[in-house]
């Protein structure tokens, strides 16, 4: 009877706090969600006050913009022009744009058609549809399924390199590129990476199981059903002159980028107008079909917005292509996209049949990093949800030693030498107290002998152990490609085998060694790569570092002005080079590499305040920040 009082209470209780502060209030809504969608005039006024502000800005030449609700294009916006010469302005219809990395959603959305079809199942070895040449080595128990390609759980290591090529003429097929690349490197199943070989790979598989080639099948069976009739897996020569221009920056001024041609097309390659993506989005928020046309049963439809895999309830996984976004209370799944010139990005609420799509021409690997992709997401995210909040009363006391050592993003190639990007994924877990950490800049207390908090209770931080008990992973629940692996032997063991010692040099083991501060270790690690690639500028940056620390500075000036006369990250190598001499008390050296900083700063069309921002957060340079030289040279 007592129970039957309190459920009555509680339901009373519920529906009067409904009626009172409104349903979207229960579910982490805000207002003005349901008043932006209502009548959505306010919500365009905003946008195109966040827009505009940031074209002027950044320096975006052309934007475009749509909202989704319910199969219906609220709000489509086209701003500037696509080719900033000849002053053409954007059309929402007819503008192709590069969509880049989303490319990997469509890819995905097809092989779920073959599951759909019985052509293919979930649970299938993808060795089975594959040529002898490509078939995956047998060196995990359990074989990569379909299932691990569409959750970016299948365990391939990422080289991300030789992918580019300048001549269609020249580039190999996908099954060509794919022939020697597909190294396992953890178990499947086990954990998520960004994986563009495991995508690249299910391009594949489309073409073997359906005979067409992957650019004829996406069109005939994705984009034609649909009606996104100005869209293409790149676009054909006829149609080029729809396409808005990618644009850099240099001193300032638009500077048009090459037209990318990659390998790994399934990963990368659609060119599409805004209209045809408002298709698709509408087609994914809905049960599969628009007007007619039909992509996906009503039952996969559903299953491709559902998490399909997580390293925790409260950690944002994968859906069949889509990231998860679980920092608001309202669930999101998405994708971005950055090519040369191009960043996009598609944001979905399924559960409220809700979703945005915006793109602009410029990306951050040219010129200065355009932040509109990352302030107008922010700024509709907080106007119409409520942020996530763990509670932080239930701190415990344990001994935190245990998970200290340095940390780093899984996403690099760990067989190769080159090791693209490692060296700048390093990152240290500090014991801080008995229950606390410090990692990324962040102070996080456990609530449980694996899990973390950080103090506002906004983040989680989760540990993986393996069977010996031994910490092999951390896992942040702030974003989907927030998985650190902790450097360290356990690693180089289960990635490259007992022998690693043995093996050729590899970014792994030189970035483990240094890590560990084992530079002796590391320096013999970058030796070794030198000599097998002498040309390779990120060597001999890696090997000024070590030699740095082991306190040989001239060795360390010699490393690092050869990794900058090769033009490799010449900035951060001029740095190191001043502090060098700055602390050997040599002034007109130190002179000499702020210079050559501060006109690389100039090249790059950063402002002042970025330059000295860049130059004098080393600590050993800061005493010349006020000097009259420096100043002088910082003028226009």
């Amino acid at each position: 009877m007592m129970k039957e009082n309190y459920s009555k209470l509680l339901v009373w209780g519920l529906t009067f706090y409904a009626l009172f502060f409104g349903f979207d209030a229960m579910y982490g809504q805000k207002k003005a969600l349901h008043s932006d969608l209502k009548d959505p005039q306010n919500l365009s006024s905003f946008i195109d006050s966040i827009i505009t502000s940031e074209m002027e800005k950044e320096q975006l030449p052309a934007v475009t913009f749509a909202l989704v609700h319910k199969k219906k294009v609220l709000i489509k916006k086209a701003y500037g022009v696509k080719n900033v010469d000849e002053g053409m302005s954007v059309d929402f219809d007819k503008t192709l744009f590069r969509v880049g990395s989303i490319s990997k959603v469509f890819t995905c959305i097809a092989l779920t058609q073959l599951v759909d079809k019985g052509l293919v199942n979930l649970d299938d070895d993808v060795n089975q549809y594959l040529e002898e040449d490509l078939k995956l080595d047998e060196n995990y128990p359990e074989g990569v399924k379909i299932w691990h390609l569409l959750t970016h759980t299948s365990g391939f290591d990422q080289k991300l390199r030789g992918r580019l090529f300048d001549n269609k003429d020249i580039r190999p097929s996908i099954r060509e590129f794919l022939k020697g690349e597909l190294v396992r490197i953890r178990p499947p199943g086990e954990m998520t990476t960004y994986d563009t070989y495991g995508i690249t790979l299910a391009g594949r598989i489309i073409e073997n199981v359906s005979g067409l080639s992957f650019q004829d099948y996406l069109r005939q069976h994705l984009f034609e059903p649909i009606g996104m009739t100005n869209s293409w897996v790149e676009v054909p020569d006829d149609f080029k002159e729809n396409l808005a221009i990618g644009y850099g920056l240099k001193n300032k001024e638009y500077v048009p980028l090459k037209y990318e041609l990659y390998t790994t097309t399934p990963a990368s390659s659609i060119d599409a107008s805004t209209t045809d993506m408002t298709k698709f989005i509408r087609a994914i928020l809905g049960d599969g079909s628009v007007k007619g046309g039909r992509i996906l049963s009503k039952k996969m439809a559903k299953q491709i917005k559902e998490p399909q895999f997580r390293i925790h309830p409260d950690y944002p996984g994968f859906t069949y292509g889509f990231w998860e976004d679980l920092s608001y209370e309202q669930r999101a799944i998405w994708h971005g996209g950055i090519m040369n010139g191009y960043t996009s990005s598609m944001y979905l609420f399924p559960e409220l049949e809700l979703g945005f799509y915006f793109v602009y021409t410029r990306d951050f690997e040219t010129g200065p990093n355009p932040r509109l992709r990352h302030i107008l997401q922010k700024k509709l995210l907080d106007r119409w949800f409520n942020k996530k909040v763990y509670p932080t009363d239930n701190i415990i006391k344990i001994d935190t030693k245990r998970f200290e050592g340095t940390y780093a993003n899984i996403l690099y190639c760990h067989h190769c030498f080159e090791g693209e990007g490692a060296s700048r994924r390093i990152h240290s877990m500090e014991s801080i107290g008995e229950g606390s950490l410090k990692f990324l800049g962040t102070n996080f207390h456990a609530i449980s002998p694996l899990e973390f908090v950080d103090e506002p209770g906004t983040h989680k931080i989760i540990f993986k152990e393996n069977e010996e008990g031994e910490i092999t992973h951390v896992i942040g629940n702030f974003g989907s490609d927030a998985v650190y692996e902790k450097l360290g032997e356990p690693l180089l063991k289960a990635s490259l085998g007992k022998d690693y010692s043995s093996q050729k040099a590899s970014s792994l083991k030189a970035m483990t060694y240094r890590g560990m501060r084992d530079w002796q270790k590391a320096a013999m690690e970058y030796e070794k790569i030198t000599k097998i690639r002498p040309s390779d500028g990120r060597a001999f940056h890696y090997l000024g570092f070590c030699l740095k620390n082991q306190d040989k500075p001239e060795e360390a000036i010699n490393a690092f002005t050869k990794s900058y006369d090769l033009g490799l990250w010449k900035g951060y190598n001029a740095n190191y080079i001043a502090e060098i001499h700055a602390l050997s008390g040599n002034s007109e050296e130190t002179y000499q590499w702020i210079g050559k900083m501060i006109a690389l700063g100039k090249e790059a069309g950063d402002s002042a305040d970025e330059i000295k921002g860049f130059i004098f957060r080393n600590p050993a340079l800061k005493k010349f920040e006020d000097d009259p030289r420096i100043l002088e040279m910082l003028k226009d």
